[in-house]
């Protein structure tokens, strides 16, 4: 859109995305998938001028829907919230079985809970470049985090996330559906 359509650029007041990897990828060893899926269109993005915030892999696996979020799922005895429970359940045995993760990080919705409450998410601002060709690095978000290529900071890049407030914004969400 931004390519085609280049006046709409100044009418985003700001962009928060699920993408990408401070250290280690998911699709490849140096590649979040979504940011590998269309490098071309994240170095787009990361290149708009627009306030970018990123929350990468290393904020959306803290974000992990414990057994005890499960139970409190549970526990409000109502469609949504159960059938949000299944689906972690569901998630969980992959997240198991393919990364060996205790229980499954929900990605998305920590792009969205920093949107509601810029706060739950930590972040150092910085300069984000997308690796765009490479045999093992296309779609590498390369997070410049001591500012070595000598250029201006383009990106807010989470590094931790308040877990216990997370959860409560996105239960007390869901608990306001049947």
């Amino acid at each position: 859109a931004m390519r085609r359509e280049p006046a709409v650029v100044p009418k985003i007041k700001a962009i928060s995305l699920m993408g990408g990897a401070i250290g280690v990828g998911n699709r490849m060893p140096a590649a979040e998938f979504n940011i590998w899926a269309d490098p071309e269109a994240a170095a787009i993005v990361f290149d708009c001028g627009r306030p970018i915030t990123m929350s990468p892999l290393e904020v959306t696996h803290q974000a992990q829907a414990t057994e005890a979020v499960i139970s409190r799922l549970r526990d409000a005895k109502r469609t949504v919230a159960n059938f949000a429970a299944d689906l972690l359940v569901f998630f969980g045995d992959t997240y198991r079985n393919v990364f060996g993760f205790p229980a499954p990080p929900v990605h998305d919705p920590c792009a969205v809970a920093a949107v509601i409450d810029p706060t739950i998410l930590h972040a150092h601002t910085m300069r984000v470049e997308i690796e765009t060709i490479g045999e093992w690095t296309t779609g590498r978000t390369v997070c410049d985090v001591y500012g070595m290529l000598g250029k201006p900071a383009n990106a807010r890049v989470g590094y931790a996330l308040d877990v216990t407030r997370f959860w409560e914004m996105v239960i007390s969400t869901i608990l306001t559906y049947e």
